[in-house]
């Protein structure tokens, strides 16, 4: 199970960064049809969370709605 979610959060990492502006829902439906439906990333933490600890951390700013990636 460990391995799943070690390779749906790289996929939804490779994707963030892919698409460099997005809103939270934008991501997560192109998330989840790229995976066929199976958006676990973690036991313990949504997509949602994830999208807000990328934020603390300074890897992506949020403004107006839209997530964008900080160069």
């Amino acid at each position: 199970m460990c391995e799943r979610f070690n390779k749906n959060r790289a996929h939804l990492t490779r994707l963030i960064y892919a698409t460099k502006s997005f809103a939270k829902k934008q991501i997560i439906d192109e998330f989840s049809k790229e995976r066929k439906g199976d958006i676990v990333i973690d036991g313990c933490q949504t997509i949602s969370d994830f999208l807000e600890e990328l934020t603390e951390y300074g890897a992506l700013r949020y403004e107006s709605g839209l997530y964008h990636v900080v160069a």
